[in-house]
């Protein structure tokens, strides 16, 4: 059950009555049976951004020191994604590598919930 909060949705469906009449439905579910639900985490900025510093530190000496700097920059994100860009198979490995932590941070999260992760869907 994803249980949206009023604004999350951009324009007019955001604060439309129905919308917020079906939110405050499933918060009433959950508050009736908290043991049944079970939140989903959000994978955070902090993740994705621990994830591209895995990744940078996995590179060749040269590379690996041009991504950790504009991973100290700001604007990280724009960076690190600028420079992988400038390469399709290292855009390609990045992707990769991104899915797959995800994948991991979904099936870690599942395990440790009882849920059955399916596998063909996620892969």
């Amino acid at each position: 059950l994803h249980v949206a909060r009023p604004g999350d949705h951009v324009g007019a469906l955001g604060t439309h009555p129905d919308m917020l009449k079906q939110i405050a439905k499933d918060r009433a579910k959950i508050r009736e049976q908290p043991n049944r639900y079970v939140l989903i985490p959000t994978y955070s900025s902090n993740m994705a951004y621990n994830d591209m510093l895995d990744f940078a530190n996995l590179q060749e000496p040269e590379l690996m020191n041009k991504l950790l700097h504009v991973l100290s920059q700001p604007r990280p994100f724009a960076g690190f994604l600028g420079i992988v860009s400038e390469n399709s198979e290292l855009r390609n490995q990045w992707e990769g590598y991104k899915i797959k932590q995800k994948y991991d941070f979904i099936k870690e999260w599942a395990n440790e919930n009882n849920i059955t992760v399916f596998d063909k869907f996620l892969a």
